[in-house]
């Protein structure tokens, strides 16, 4: 198709610029002309030639209706579309009436492309058509085909000689068989529907009385009740003195087009209420990655998540943070290369919670299969993702509660096996009557022994069991540095007799836990660095702490005898496992109770060790935000120098 000249009647410089826009972003090859006033309008119209006209409904001292008005004046027939913000039905009914080829709501403007392209396609259909009509019009008989073809019916009325005439597709429009009735007016407003009536009438009258041309649309019922549309045309041919001598007339069933265009609006307002209405988010760009279309769970998703409101024509990728950005970018760039994205990622919500999406991206072809731009789709899929966390969770525990059934099958075996074997067998000694009574007093010693150790396991055993079952304990705010400081008194006189420096950095203070099982962490681990010292050296103990995300971390390190942990790393937070016997006394509990606590805390403990130079323990425990956040200072009563001491 040819360049376009179009004609912009728009006061308001950033609706024109956001029509040329669109225009320019749907490939259209054009040219235009803006105008904001009557007089700019009304020359514009004389001095050039125009393939359509765009006009905005309101303008200061000059509207649609009265630009349409001076358009028929002049005698144009180009499409006449009005580009709008918000108008009611019945308005668009009556601009429609008076000539309006369309009319587009500036907030739906991608349908602009397509309506002009088929209304100037329309237009020059119709004037090749009427080029056509011309040149056989002396041939009565083609005449009469071409009507038939175009669906196309004429008339004229010799008012000096009161004869009228119609031609066979005339009558066949209205819904006659030809020559069934006297070609008159009054026969075509029996036919015109009965809500048309008064509009045409007083449109033939006004034309009579003070036009030389008319042009309406109405409707029309024929003898079988059926309702057709059609678009009339009236030339009014006066003499010298302003007296009406002829007038001719053209008519032309429009009625497929308009079905055509109903259905489109129809389709269209279906699929906009399923586009608002479903549960997806969508997001229409460009390939240069302005905002097109949406519907509304996208932009509740960006009020909620993004604080900001999806405007057409924005740039999308600034509606998002830095880091996200870029993802979004690098997606785009994918889908632009006609490659579909999908992944998951969580947003904020504004009550703080995250909630997580599914997005996927999917490239927009034509009809030669060339990239015109992008859809984004996004779920929510929160509900799901807890369920999956639900289940690891779940799952986490049932492996957990697995491996603590085989430790505790293997203490049963392994560690009650000796005792209990010692007692029977004592007891199957003394059953003998021979038995020297000078020996028995050594094999009750020995049954005493067993008897002892079986009760110290057992205890043990209890003690391990009391603290996998006792999660319920109240659970308060607990401050690291009154903890250490309290686990120093205790242990005042060990720390003097053994030359032990123990020293804190609590960047993240405190956290809201079970204080008693926290107690032990710390108590466990200090005393163990104490017993396994480097004897030649001052022993120096650093405890430090720091949040990383929802996560405390807690960093334990000594300067002590360490442990070679290739050798007995599997070994190192097992029961009854000790691996320094000449250093101290001790039954290898401490640091499988550390662990066991660190666990039942919902949280997790490794270790890097070094012979002869140290030992570091970490420990990450995983918060409850909404506990966590519930900060509370220090005790006035607590020293001042807890939060950092050394």
């Amino acid at each position: 198709m040819k360049t376009l000249n179009l004609l912009l009647l728009e006061d308001d410089i950033d609706d024109a610029n956001l029509i040329v826009t669109t225009l320019e972003r749907s490939g259209m090859d054009f040219t235009y002309t803006v105008v904001c006033n009557r007089e700019s309008y009304l020359k514009s119209l004389t001095n050039h030639l125009y393939d359509a006209i765009l006009a905005d409904n309101s303008l200061p001292q000059f509207n649609s209706v009265n630009a349409l008005k001076q358009y028929k004046l002049l005698g144009l027939t180009i499409p006449f579309i009005l580009v709008t913000g918000s108008i009611s039905e019945e308005y668009a009914v009556d601009i429609m009436k008076d000539g309006a080829w369309d009319y587009i709501l500036k907030d739906r403007l991608q349908r602009l492309p397509s309506a002009i392209l088929s209304a100037v396609h329309q237009h020059m259909s119709d004037m090749e058509r009427q080029k056509y009509l011309d040149d056989i019009i002396k041939n009565e008989s083609l005449m009469k085909e071409a009507e038939r073809l175009a669906h196309f019916g004429s008339w004229e009325a010799d008012i000096v000689n009161n004869t009228e005439r119609w031609s066979d597709e005339y009558y066949r429009i209205l819904g006659y068989t030809p020559g069934e009735v006297t070609p008159s007016v009054e026969h075509f407003l029996a036919r015109v529907h009965e809500s048309d009536i008064m509009y045409v009438s007083s449109l033939i009258t006004d034309a009579y009385n003070t036009k030389d041309r008319q042009q309406f649309n109405c409707r029309v019922v024929d003898g079988f009740a059926l309702v057709k549309y059609i678009r009339c045309e009236l030339f009014i041919i006066r003499d010298i003195r302003g007296n009406i001598v002829r007038v001719n007339g053209m008519c032309r069933d429009v009625t497929a087009t308009i079905h055509a265009e109903e259905m489109l609006q129809n389709s269209e307002a279906n699929l906009r209420t399923i586009f608002n209405n479903t549960d997806t988010g969508y997001l229409l760009l460009d390939t240069a990655c302005k905002i097109v279309s949406y519907n509304k769970p996208i932009s509740e998703f960006a009020d909620e998540h993004l604080n900001k409101e999806i405007l057409n024509g924005e740039d999308a990728l600034s509606y998002f943070p830095s880091e996200r950005a870029a993802i979004v970018k690098q997606s785009l760039d994918s889908v632009f290369n006609n490659i579909v994205v999908f992944y998951e990622m969580p947003y904020l919500a504004k009550d703080g919670s995250n909630r997580w999406y599914h997005f996927t991206y999917h490239p927009v072809l034509n009809a030669d299969k060339v990239v015109i731009g992008a859809i984004l789709s996004q779920t929510d899929i929160t509900a799901r993702k807890m369920m999956e966390l639900q289940e690891k969770l779940i799952t986490a525990e049932l492996i957990q509660r697995k491996n603590e059934l085989e430790q505790f099958t293997y203490i049963v075996s392994h560690n009650l096996r000796a005792p209990v074997a010692n007692i029977l067998g004592i007891m199957y000694l003394l059953k003998d009557e021979d038995f020297p009574e000078s020996e028995k007093k050594a094999l009750f010693g020995g049954l005493n022994t067993s008897v002892k150790k079986l009760d110290e396991i057992i205890v043990d055993l209890n003690h391990i069991l009391q603290v996998k079952q006792s999660v319920a304990e109240n659970k308060e705010r607990v401050f690291f540095s009154i903890l250490v400081e309290d686990i120093k008194i205790s242990i005042g006189n060990i720390v003097n007799d053994k030359q032990v420096e123990i020293s804190y950095s609590f960047k993240d203070e405190s956290m809201y836990t079970v204080k008693s099982y926290l107690y032990s962490i710390f108590y466990n681990l200090i005393s163990n660095s104490i017993k396994y010292r480097q004897l030649d050296l001052p022993l120096k103990i650093n405890i430090s702490s720091e949040r990383i995300v929802n996560t405390c971390r807690l960093v334990f390190t000594d300067n002590g005898v360490g442990i070679d942990l290739e050798k007995k790393g599997h070994h190192v937070f097992g029961l009854y496992k000790r691996f320094h016997t000449t250093l101290a006394e001790g039954k290898g509990m401490g640091l499988f109770m550390v662990k066991t606590h660190v666990e039942t805390l919902s949280g997790r403990i490794s270790i890097k060790s070094e012979v002869n130079v140290g030992t570091e323990f970490q420990i990450d425990f995983d918060l409850d935000e909404a506990a966590q956040t519930d900060v509370v200072p220090l005790p006035s009563d607590a020293p001042a120098t807890l939060a950092e001491n050394g």
